[in-house]
């Protein structure tokens, strides 16, 4: 599949942490992420990239309709935001 660029709002801390807070794929597709339940180094071995894998947990949002996402693999590189 390799990198589904992403647009990503997120909170960037006094101590230097980022925490992911929305996501906007290239669809158009948006969801919110409720959760961040691990970030790490790691690599994208479908996309063949690496950076800090963010595992979260999100809502999606689908014709006024809340959909629940668990397990979605956010990754972020030097060259931005992807989906793996």
């Amino acid at each position: 599949m390799g990198k589904v660029k992403t647009a990503v709002l997120a909170h960037f801390t006094l101590d230097e942490q980022v925490i992911p807070l929305r996501l906007e794929t290239e669809d158009g597709a948006r969801l919110k992420i409720d959760r961040v339940r691990d970030a790490r180094p790691a690599a994208s071995l479908k996309a063949g990239a690496s950076g800090v894998r963010y595992i979260c947990d999100c809502t999606a949002y689908n014709d006024g309709e809340e959909v629940p996402v668990d397990g979605l693999r956010l990754f972020r590189d030097d060259d931005g935001w992807f989906l793996e």
